[in-house]
């Protein structure tokens, strides 16, 4: 008899695999459409957007970054990743990797290193981080009198007060 934690694990191992595959076969799909669209599609989609699908197709072949969960902005060229990455090795693995993309003037890196217990604690809901900022602001003096208001989401948070930049 399977316990309910094992089945849990078993249950979160299905599905973990069936994102991997999914995400192979999304690559898969997107690589030969690359390749057969060549650089005509480039011209038809802005810079920026063909440089941001280009390092991710980057990070997707690089071997050692399938299981890590990172995001690609770009801006004029200029790329950030953010994400999390569980060993230093993957966070200098994807940044080499950006790099080499055609049309990359620069890669800044916040990924966050984040591997055994720590994980737990990154994995937090946007609602919980947002109720702990939104209590930090209202008990802030400086604060007092203004509406203050946490805004999360894509496990960022920001905050602002009105009246505030």
């Amino acid at each position: 008899m399977v316990s309910e934690s094992g089945a849990r694990r078993a249950t979160r191992a299905r599905k973990e695999s069936a994102m991997r595959a999914a995400t192979c076969i999304g690559g898969t799909v997107l690589a030969v459409f690359l390749a057969l669209a060549g650089p005509r599609a480039a011209l038809a989609i802005t810079p920026d957007a063909w440089i941001t699908t280009r390092a991710k197709m980057a990070l997707l072949a690089t071997e050692g970054l399938r299981q890590a969960t990172i995001n690609v902005d770009t801006l004029n060229g200029r790329v950030t990743l953010h994400g999390r990455v569980r060993t230093a090795d993957e966070k200098a693995k994807a940044e080499d990797a950006v790099r080499k993309v055609d049309g990359v003037k620069d890669v800044r890196n916040i990924l966050q290193v984040v591997g055994g217990s720590r994980e737990t604690l990154v994995k937090r809901a946007d609602s919980e981080i947002r109720d702990e900022v939104e209590k930090a602001l209202g008990t802030d003096r400086a604060l007092t009198g203004r509406r203050a208001a946490a805004y999360c989401g894509s496990s960022r948070a920001s905050q602002s007060a009105h009246g505030y930049p």
